[in-house]
């Protein structure tokens, strides 16, 4: 088997702070945040993941300029 640490869920970002308040808890994630550059800029962060249509990530990909690993799922728009 391979040897996996554990990864902690320290931030759920997304554009509605009630919404995503919710799927934190729901989720299992320490906090939440409705400003991914806030998020991006903790000293904490070392990973971050992108779940997102393409069209509105575009911005979200300077996490780089961060010195963060980034990993970004293309979402295809739904019909």
């Amino acid at each position: 088997m391979f040897d996996i640490t554990p990864v902690e869920r320290a931030v759920i970002c997304g554009r509605d702070p009630q919404r995503t308040r919710e799927a934190a808890t729901k989720l299992g994630w320490s906090e939440s945040s409705a400003d991914w550059r806030e998020v991006v800029a903790r000293d904490d962060i070392d990973i971050v993941d992108i779940c997102t249509e393409q069209r509105t990530n575009r911005d979200q990909r300077f996490t780089r300029q961060f010195g963060l690993r980034l990993r970004v799922d293309k979402r295809a728009p739904l019909p």
